[in-house]
């Protein structure tokens, strides 16, 4: 319970408003008025009487002896306060303790100094000395700020935002209302929770004390609490906003980030629900601010400055930006700005274009690999000459059919059974026929496999063997097309060689149709997320369920996506601890999974039924009837059949004529 029963201060937390309240100079206005020796003398026997220190010499009036004694009561109270807050808040603190001139040698500083805490205690008389200060902490820690000249103090404020302890709680004395104001408008003071300012007031000549805060940090008075209440003088203004206005940078990036295509025309994507339940736990409002054209992410120039969604939040023109940013330093990024932990992952990958499927003439040959197809063709000849000295072994010891003592004869008949051609002529023996028994046999198995599997190479086009690993990659000499410099920061500064050389082929865009033109032309590879390049391949490169884009099997690394900040974003730790509760809840993949769905519907169903109109090849039960393309095989063996008998012919007819 704090108490002050001699003099008025005010309390104000976070950014400070107050009709009522203001800084007035304790004491009268008028002229001091002299007075007599007998006056001054009675005056001065009474305060030794009540054991009140001795009147300092000059004091040679009535007022400016009350002046005085008013100052030593003031300082006193103030002590008081400092003490009780520091007792009652910053128990378990280590202190800093700043003060000029004014303060030098006052019982405020005295008993401060005499406190049994780690502390720093430094006088200013610069902005150079609070840039002195040891201002990281990894504990908690209170800072003492008692100044009358704040002009260090501003030149040390205004400067920046480096350094200081944004998670600090500061206790400013000797400052006026639009003093404090100052102090809370300055780039280090927008960012810190924390912040106490005493001032001195008179209301209707009742002297009180009162703690002023603040709704958040939107400058809506809340509430005035009695200094001997139980007030809390650092309360949590994080957790609930009250309505504050957040601004996150964003732009339409599918799926993640979807304009007008929620339910009533919401904005919907993975990112954009994200946003919307944080607004909802932390009771924000949110604003949405779009990058510069074309600058999207944004990327760090010559001059070492940002463009695009890292520049706003550098410089402070939104709060937060959402857009499947990947959690990175990349080009040391976070020395402009901050992250909030990660509420989902993802992986980079290159998209290429599908290679035109092999012609359907190979097809012929696909059913089997090339190992089987020897070994048909060895059993082929083998039958041919094991049925030939069959036929004349069986000749030996009986009558056998003359077709299988000749070589050429016992060819075509085996040929003939491996074409499910029947032959009128059967064996006469029996080890002939049992021969041609198991010849049959094999060939009904050997050709009903070759039929069945035929079937399906005629109708599913065959995916040619394509570049599937980095390493391939990097020997092809293709382009690495992709929007921004980030990747190509982050390929040349890989350990593999291979993707450290891929950084020299990168060709960095401003604009995803230029990227998808390219790419559709063959003339490179495209590399993003994979979920962006998945939502990529099923809304606007399937066609009849085949992808014309695909992605290769390597990938190159691995990220978390996390929300950008501003640095040293004061509602960090509560975005925190509301993001893992969204995680934890399993929402996001949810999410993810219900607008990729929608948008899978409504884009592809559309390019599918607008490419089916075009074409006009598919039947109303979708199947896919086989045209020349597919049965090319055929006619290619069918001519090639009929030059080689011409050929022959013409052999014969010479033959003859010789």
């Amino acid at each position: 319970m704090i108490c002050i029963s001699t003099l008025t201060w005010i309390s104000l937390l976070g950014n400070f408003v107050s009709a009522e309240a203001g800084s007035r100079v304790l004491g009268s206005s008028r002229s001091p008025r002299r007075v007599t020796t007998s006056e001054y003398e009675k005056l001065g026997n009474k305060s030794e009487a009540e054991g009140s220190q001795r009147i300092p010499d000059g004091v040679q009036s009535y007022e400016n002896f009350l002046r005085y004694r008013m100052q030593e009561d003031e300082m006193k109270a103030l002590g008081e306060v400092l003490i009780a807050i520091t007792t009652k808040q910053l128990e378990r603190c280590s202190l800093v303790v700043a003060f000029d001139s004014a303060y030098v040698e006052t019982n405020v500083i005295r008993r401060l100094i005499t406190l049994p805490y780690i502390k720093q205690v430094l006088h200013v008389t610069s902005s150079k000395d609070l840039s002195s200060l040891i201002w990281e902490s990894s504990d908690c820690r209170g800072y003492f700020i008692l100044m009358q000249e704040p002009g260090p103090l501003f030149n040390f404020l205004e400067t920046g935002e480096e350094p200081w302890d944004y998670e600090g709680k500061y206790i400013f004395v000797g400052l006026t209302k639009a003093q404090l104001e100052r102090v809370t408008s300055s780039p280090r003071g927008k960012k810190t929770q924390h912040i106490i300012g005493l001032i001195k007031y008179y209301m209707a000549n009742i002297q009180e004390s009162a703690v002023l805060g603040k709704r958040g940090r939107t400058g809506q008075q809340v509430a005035v609490h009695r200094f001997t209440s139980n007030a809390e003088i650092f309360p949590d203004k994080i957790s609930n906003l009250k309505g504050a206005t957040i601004s996150l940078i964003t732009f339409g990036f599918a799926p993640h980030v979807l304009y007008g295509r929620g339910t009533g025309g919401q904005h919907a994507g993975r990112d954009m629900q994200v946003a919307f339940a944080l607004s909802r736990v932390l009771n924000f409002t949110l604003k949405l601010l779009e990058p510069p054209r074309g600058e999207l992410w944004g990327s760090k120039l010559e001059n070492g400055t940002w463009t695009g969604l890292v520049a706003a939040l550098e410089r402070n023109v939104g709060h937060i930006g959402m857009a499947n940013i990947f959690l990175s330093n990349n080009n040391d990024r976070t020395d402009v700005q901050g992250f909030t932990r990660s509420y989902d992952a993802d992986v980079s990958c290159f998209m290429a274009r599908t290679d035109p499927p092999q012609p359907h003439w190979q097809s012929l040959a696909l059913p089997f690999l090339e190992e089987t197809w020897l070994a048909t063709f060895f059993g082929l000849l083998l039958f041919c000459v094991l049925l030939y000295f069959t036929g004349r072994l069986s000749a030996i010891f009986g009558k056998e059919r003359g077709t299988f003592q000749s070589l050429i004869s016992s060819s075509l008949y085996t040929w003939g059974i491996h074409f499910r051609v029947s032959l009128d002529q059967v064996p006469e023996m029996a080890p002939t026929r049992i021969m041609a028994v198991f010849l049959g046999i094999y060939a009904m198995i050997l050709t009903t496999a070759y039929c069945s599997n035929l079937t399906a190479f005629l109708t599913i086009a065959r995916p040619p063997r394509s570049i599937e690993t980095i390493k391939q990659l990097h020997g092809s000499g293709q382009e690495i097309l992709g929007m921004g410099y980030f990747f190509r920061t982050s390929l040349s500064s890989s350990g593999n060689v291979y993707i450290k050389n891929l950084a020299e082929r990168y060709h960095a865009l401003s604009d995803f149709d230029e990227a998808l033109s390219l790419l559709k032309g063959g003339r490179g590879v495209f590399l993003e997320s994979r979920k962006y390049l998945e939502y990529l391949i099923s809304t606007k490169f399937t066609v009849h369920g085949v992808p014309q884009m695909r992605i290769m099997k390597e990938c190159y690394a691995p990220y978390s996506i996390a929300i950008a900040t501003q640095k040293h974003f004061p509602m960090k730790k509560s975005f925190d601890r509301a993001i893992g509760w969204i995680s934890e809840s399993g929402l996001v993949r949810r999410w993810f999974l219900d607008v990729l769905s929608l948008t899978i519907q409504v884009d592809a169903g559309a390019k599918e039924m607008e490419t089916a109109a075009e074409n006009g090849d598919l039947n109303a039960k979708g199947v896919i009837p086989l045209g020349i393309d597919h049965m090319q095989g055929l006619f290619y063996i069918l001519i090639f059949s009929l030059t080689l008998s011409t050929l022959v012919f013409a052999v014969e007819i010479s033959c003859c004529k010789g």
